[in-house]
């Protein structure tokens, strides 16, 4: 099931940026690529460019349903004939450390598997989640601007989604 998501507005180098926070886990079972409804993630997919999958460092499960994820976005991507831009954020990081079950250097090997940004954050905090989103927006400008594309509306999609 999927949140409606909230809205904020963020300045990214001097650019105005809104951000929508969509939650689209279920922590209800475990993830895997055939679990994940693939009528939803097209449906998401459409608009998106760019994607930050998120999981607690206090759950090994969490962290096996980024690969199921990442796997069911660039499945959905290959129809649009680019990849999409990735971005791996372990959460909870205010957690003390023998809390952990997923450490810094396992996510650091994921996002490297992955080919992707990789950051920490805690959302009870609010430490490094700006960061975070704002490096993939940085990231998809740069994109944006290799290819020359026309400004347009462009959205992050599994936990946040952007649109300028």
């Amino acid at each position: 099931m999927i949140d409606q998501g909230f809205s904020r507005k963020l300045t990214v180098d001097g650019q105005k940026t809104i951000v929508t926070l969509l939650d689209i886990y279920q922590p209800h079972r475990k993830q895997t690529q055939e679990t994940i409804d693939d009528t939803v993630v097209e449906t998401l997919l459409r608009d998106a460019d760019a994607f930050i999958l998120m999981y607690s460092t206090t759950s090994p499960y969490s962290f096996q349903d980024v690969v199921a994820y990442t796997r069911a976005v660039r499945r959905a991507k290959a129809a649009y004939a680019h990849n999409p831009i990735l971005s791996l954020v372990a959460n909870q990081s205010d957690r003390p450390v023998h809390d952990r079950e997923v450490t810094r250097t396992e996510g650091e090997a994921l996002a490297r598997e992955l080919d992707c940004a990789f950051s920490e954050t805690s959302a009870k905090t609010g430490n490094g989640v700006d960061a975070a989103v704002e490096d993939l927006v940085r990231i998809l400008r740069a994109r944006h601007k290799q290819r020359r594309v026309p400004r347009q509306r462009s959205s992050l999609w599994g936990y946040f989604a952007i649109r300028r």
